[in-house]
């Protein structure tokens, strides 16, 4: 009797243990989503800018500059937006705290004002984490997709071209003609006055059209990781009678580069990326039927901070 007591409570076991497993699975499955191409790009996008932040902290680092290294470590903490966290840690809570427990642990450094090494060894901690995200937050076939090629190469440049703006904006230029007419505008009376004065280097004179040299910094940044983005993976999904949508690509990228290092208006580049480049990527990648002009984080997170 005690034999069949003792058999039958481990039947009971076994049945139970499997309905909580089957429970736990459903619980997941429904907690748990599959990422679209649109979710995708957009988890790309924020590595990448995640990274460009890292080497601006590093760089400043480098130099001595403490507190430039501080924004932009704080530009990575507003980067890290909470619906990035929650995705993120459905799938690995770890690296959800992790990236966090990383931007505290360097910002805490910078305070204590360590040495450089020190700080420095701490932030290329991030490089693995940020690696491994990669490959829990992301399906390892969608790096290979097309689709997700152009989508994440539009974010890019959608993420670069908020970021020049930004850089280039004052309270008393809030729209984007305005930002073109006042920049010229400064631009030209700035170059008066130094011919005067013979005092003020070409630096300086570019420097005087800035208003937010951390969005300038990142747009910069972002422009070398397009172009590294391009020649690695864009020229490779085309086929040789692309070769014109190709050389307009690379002509509008070096015409990006020259306006953002001259400080020139916002406007020129927005032709350059909403007139050449994105209406290119659509023949290439025939997406007319898609809007690639994705979110990024930077206008996420503005939106979260306006609303």
């Amino acid at each position: 009797m005690k034999t069949f007591f003792f058999n039958l409570k481990l039947k009971l076991l076994f049945l139970l243990t499997i309905m909580t497993l089957l429970v736990s699975s459903s619980l997941n499955s429904s907690y748990e989503h599959t990422f679209t191409s649109d979710e995708t790009s957009f988890y790309l996008t924020f590595v990448d800018e995640m990274n460009v932040q890292k080497d601006l902290v590093k760089k400043y680092i480098n130099e001595g500059d403490y507190d430039n290294a501080k924004d932009h470590l704080t530009r990575m903490n507003e980067l890290y937006i909470d619906e990035i966290k929650n995705e993120l840690a459905e799938k690995n809570q770890r690296i959800s705290k992790e990236i966090s427990s990383y931007i505290r642990g360097v910002g805490d450094q910078i305070k204590q004002g360590l040495d450089a090494k020190s700080i420095l060894n701490s932030i290329d901690v991030l490089d693995p984490v940020l690696a491994e995200s990669l490959d829990v937050r992301l399906d390892p076939e969608s790096l290979n997709n097309s689709t997700i090629h152009a989508l994440h190469f539009a974010s890019l440049l959608n993420s670069m071209e908020i970021n020049y703006r930004t850089s280039l904006l004052s309270k008393n230029s809030l729209n984007d003609s305005e930002i073109g007419v006042s920049i010229v505008s400064n631009k030209t009376e700035q170059m008066n006055h130094d011919h005067m004065e013979g005092q003020t280097t070409n630096m300086e004179k570019i420097a005087s059209n800035i208003t937010d040299f951390v969005s300038y910094d990142t747009a910069k940044g972002l422009l070398t990781v397009i172009k590294n983005f391009y020649n690695s993976t864009v020229k490779h999904d085309t086929n040789q009678t692309q070769s014109t949508d190709l050389d307009k690509i690379n002509i509008a990228l070096d015409q990006s580069e020259d306006i953002i290092n001259s400080v020139r208006p916002y406007k020129e580049l927005a032709v350059q990326i909403h007139g050449i480049i994105h209406p290119t990527i659509i023949d290439i990648y025939g997406l007319d039927h898609l809007d690639i002009n994705q979110p990024t984080t930077l206008n996420l997170q503005q939106q979260d901070s306006h609303s």
